[in-house]
């Protein structure tokens, strides 16, 4: 029996894309990179990625990085003349997502959430109170990512205009 792939991360830049995949256990595998000039759209390089790793064994769900703002489910690259869609991306690889983004920007849980990067990993814990995540020490919160090189969480509160924004950095390394 073969590895079950638990999502596709990936890193897609005006020069290059990176992929990889990530198995039930958080660990990165098949990490590669590809020249985004030697092809005409971002879902061409998805389709050759998962051809060449996953085989018939896709993941359900996967987390993109993109150079570029996300408008209105639209995908607006900077450096890149292509035109993808979050919709697009889903019908075409079936890729879910349990919680959308009223902007279909990321995909949450609909309660409070937290996260923890210690020690190379990342951690989440789902609570039922805000005041119960602060003090918790995550000793049982749930392995997403086990190869992090280093990661920063930022939140910008919201205002007038707009709900707050968290921001994560993350630099991933493969295992091995």
């Amino acid at each position: 029996m073969g590895v079950i792939y638990a999502g596709l991360v990936g890193d897609v830049g005006g020069t290059n894309a990176r992929f990889a995949l990530v198995d039930g256990e958080g660990h990165l595998r098949n990490t590669k990179t590809y020249i985004c000039a030697d092809y005409g759209a971002l879902d061409e390089i998805i389709e050759v990625y998962l051809a060449e790793t996953a085989g018939k064994r896709r993941p359900a769900k996967a987390v993109l990085a993109v150079a570029g703002p996300v408008v209105d489910g639209e995908i607006e690259f900077t450096n890149l003349d292509w035109q993808v869609s979050e919709t697009d991306l889903i019908a075409g690889f079936g890729f879910g997502f349990r919680y959308a983004s009223p902007q279909h920007r990321f995909y949450l849980a609909d309660g409070v959430v937290g996260y923890q990067c210690v020690n190379g990993r990342i951690v989440r814990k789902e609570f039922s109170e805000l005041s119960d995540a602060a003090a918790y020490d995550y000793s049982d919160a749930a392995l997403l990512v086990d190869s992090v090189r280093s990661c920063t969480f930022r939140y910008q509160p919201g205002n007038a205009m707009r709900g707050g924004l968290v921001t994560i950095e993350l630099v991933l390394e493969q295992a091995g």
